[in-house]
């Protein structure tokens, strides 16, 4: 059984699988590698941002039906060979389940960040356990501060609970004075989240609480990106802390390679161009949004829905697809939605991006299927797999071996379906994968969550 599929065997947050139709030309990804000395941030992107929204059909039935639009965002690429200066803050688990090579393994991880620095980023150490500490409060990565950072990591020592919410407010703190445009905090945990005193929190609770704190983060403008370290965290609260403060999420699996997913997301973070960026999808009257697959959102009391975006990288695609159930009667192109993309240009100033989604509504099932988008059900199709992967992996988790089973192939016949060969082939290739894990009850309880929390990682880029 495969517990840590190839999916998830990354150094870089790739986004799998997802073609995406803009209107926008193809972009060209800089090579953006963090030099030493002095930069300056980058001027405005020369390249047109992008944007496309539609429905998986350019008609869809009358009366009560359920349905797809997706929605794709292209970064612009950067016209410098040189990164953003970057405000960060690692968020570092001391606590006694760290305690031994798994300590020494994220140390090793922290050192290798802070080696990659360049003089005006500027970073802090905040550990947690029971309590939290400004291990080094917020300072330039000239040698000086380089010095104190490598220090302050070599005395780190673990013992005591997981008091995971105290240490994400310690740490917004710690970046309130942040000179630099792009601002993130990086939260590793091995375990799940606990009160001051190592009282255990429900998950629900934790859930909520964390996500209050996560979006006021983000709110103020810093991302948090998560990375759940060992089988023991809770990767569905990892997974939504990320997607509420506009962040990316990671895996470190059994034989992962901690320093490299550091890195990377230090390259990752100083080639962002998109920052504090949300969508704000508005239904007409009639149509109802049940669902954004794979995102945290906030619905308002008007039906719209407010959806946070990661900051986007440069040349990034990424995709939403959101779920609708319409009671329509026939008509004309009609809109049925509209689209705001709020978003802040990296050097620059904050844009707003509208678009309408429009569609025919007509009594004829053949219509709606042969006036099928190919590039926006690919998009669909994508996100609607995750999700099958999600919920297969907590089915299994749950013990129960024959529900995944069922998810799964139930999701692969779907895709059939649809009558697109080649869709269907790359579809399959992550159900296949999940079958593999979740084929037969594991060996220990650890080879398990790490099946789990392997296939999930992979759903999320996925879902993205």
């Amino acid at each position: 059984m495969s517990t840590t599929p190839a999916a998830v065997a990354r150094t870089h947050r790739a986004k799998t699988g997802t073609v995406l139709a803009f209107a926008a030309a193809a972009i060209t990804a800089a090579a953006l590698l963090g030099p030493a000395g002095r930069r300056a941030a980058p001027p405005a992107p020369r390249q047109a941002i992008g944007m496309s929204a539609s429905m998986v059909s350019g008609q869809i039935l009358a009366g009560p039906a359920e349905t797809h639009l997706a929605i794709g965002l292209v970064a612009p690429d950067a016209p410098s060979s040189r990164r953003s200066p970057a405000s960060i803050a690692i968020v570092f688990d001391r606590s006694g389940s760290m305690r031994g090579a798994a300590l020494e393994q994220a140390k090793a991880a922290a050192v290798a960040l802070v080696d990659r620095l360049a003089p005006d980023d500027e970073i802090a150490l905040i550990s947690y356990a029971s309590y939290v500490t400004v291990d080094v409060p917020l300072t330039v990565a000239d040698a000086g501060g380089k010095a104190a950072l490598r220090r302050a990591i070599g005395a780190l020592v673990a013992d005591g609970s997981t008091n995971t919410a105290a240490a994400l407010e310690e740490s917004g703190r710690a970046l309130a004075r942040a000179h630099n445009g792009v601002r993130r905090l990086m939260l590793m945990s091995d375990g799940k989240p606990t009160r001051a005193d190592g009282r255990p929190m429900d998950p629900g609770q934790a859930r909520a609480e964390l996500l209050t704190v996560a979006t006021q983060r983000a709110a103020a403008g810093v991302s948090i990106s998560t990375l759940g370290f060992g089988v023991e965290y809770d990767e569905q609260v990892m997974t939504a802390v990320a997607s509420a403060a506009r962040g990316n999420y990671y895996y470190a699996g059994p034989g992962a390679d901690l320093a490299s997913m550091f890195v990377a997301e230090l390259d990752s973070l100083g080639q962002t161009v998109i920052a504090d960026s949300d969508l704000r999808i508005v239904p007409r009257p009639g149509v109802q949004i049940t669902d954004v697959l794979g995102y945290q959102f906030q619905r308002d009391g008007a039906g719209a829905v407010t959806v946070p975006v990661t900051d986007l990288r440069a040349a990034a695609r990424q995709k939403v697809v959101v779920a609708v159930r319409t009671e329509l009667a026939p008509s004309a192109a009609t809109v049925i939605a509209t689209v705001e993309w709020r978003f802040r240009v990296v050097g620059g100033g904050t844009e707003l991006r509208t678009m309408d989604i429009r569609a025919a509504v007509t009594a004829d099932a053949g219509a709606v299927t042969a006036s099928r988008d190919a590039a926006t059900t690919r998009m669909v199709e994508e996100a609607r797999t995750a999700m099958a992967i999600d919920a297969a992996a907590g089915a299994y988790g749950d013990g129960d071996v024959t529900r995944a089973r069922v998810i799964l192939e139930t999701r692969a016949a779907e895709a059939a379906a649809l009558g697109d060969a080649e869709l269907e082939r790359s579809l399959r290739r992550y159900t296949d994968d999940a079958q593999r894990s979740f084929a037969a009850p594991p060996p220990s309880a650890a080879a398990g969550k790490a099946s789990v929390k392997g296939q999930r990682a992979g759903a999320w880029d996925l879902a993205h």
